[in-house]
């Protein structure tokens, strides 16, 4: 399971800091960003990533800038960080997710096309060797924000970010390109009363 997640982290890694490739997606899962103003503490629901758990370099940075961006934004609104989670009225967690999608690719031809007879007389498709017309496989990650209350755990908002893994990720600029996806994901979330 910790494997699946550090691979997991990874490619939101890679999904993170490869900003201008396709277009990032923001959606609202549960509840209402207006839920949050009652709530103006917050703690974390699982303590940040160290070298002793011995995750690759990369998913200690994205940690590290994922948790600093959030703390920074919800502070900018008025939002409190509390170390002891006992004494936050809510609790904010991350979770990083990768699946396998499905695209159909245009075809400018007759589909028929791609049907033949072999040499008894079965019908073939032999659009598995011929890109037009088929699936492809993509990968699409997701990162979601999600705010429980403390007392009884019941969700208060969720927010996701998706966005289509390309294989061409560079790391150089993730912490300005996490400001850019937690700045979207909390768009919504008002200041605090």
């Amino acid at each position: 399971m910790k494997t699946m997640a550090k691979i997991g982290l990874m490619l939101m890694m890679a999904l993170l800091v490869t900003a201008c490739a396709n277009k990032l997606k923001i959606k609202e899962r549960e509840g209402s960003a207006q839920n949050l103003v009652d709530y103006k503490t917050f703690a974390w629901t699982t303590d940040p990533m160290t070298d002793g758990e011995h995750f690759p370099q990369r998913t200690l940075m994205f940690d590290h800038h994922l948790r600093r961006e959030v703390e920074r934004q919800l502070q900018r609104r008025g939002y409190q960080l509390v170390e002891d989670k006992s004494q936050a009225l809510m609790l904010v967690d991350y979770r990083v997710n990768v699946r396998t999608e499905t695209a159909y690719v245009e075809s400018h031809q007759d589909p028929m096309a791609y049907w033949q007879r072999d040499q008894y007389g079965n019908m073939v498709f032999s659009g598995w060797s011929d890109a037009n017309g088929v699936a492809e496989m993509y990968q699409r990650g997701l990162l979601a924000l999600t705010f429980v209350k403390t007392s009884d755990q019941e969700h208060l908002y969720q927010t996701v970010a998706s966005k289509i893994i390309s294989g061409d990720a560079s790391i150089s600029d993730m912490e300005s390109t996490v400001k850019k996806v937690v700045g979207r994901l909390l768009n919504k979330v008002p200041d605090a009363k």
